[in-house]
């Protein structure tokens, strides 16, 4: 996954009337999942932190799943 390919996605998430959730695109988790920062990118379409993240390759998501468990209280949905 590619910058390219993120900002195709939020085009078409954009001109889809009928999603009904928050979604932004490019963002630092350190960033997504943290209020106090998040609330000072005035361009960003979250009203809270993010609650899913969507991770370029399989190597990524999984240093981030193994990040996040020893960290916090989450539920993993189709981890590897």
């Amino acid at each position: 996954m590619n910058s390219k390919t993120v900002q195709e996605a939020i085009k078409l998430m954009d001109a889809d009337d009928t999603i009904d959730f928050e979604y932004d695109g490019e963002l630092n988790p350190e960033v997504s999942l943290n209020w106090r920062h998040l609330r000072n990118y005035e361009f960003c379409n979250l009203t809270a932190e993010a609650n899913i993240l969507v991770m370029p390759d399989m190597h990524s998501a999984g240093i981030s799943v193994g990040l996040l468990k020893s960290v916090g209280n989450m539920d993993v949905i189709g981890s590897c």
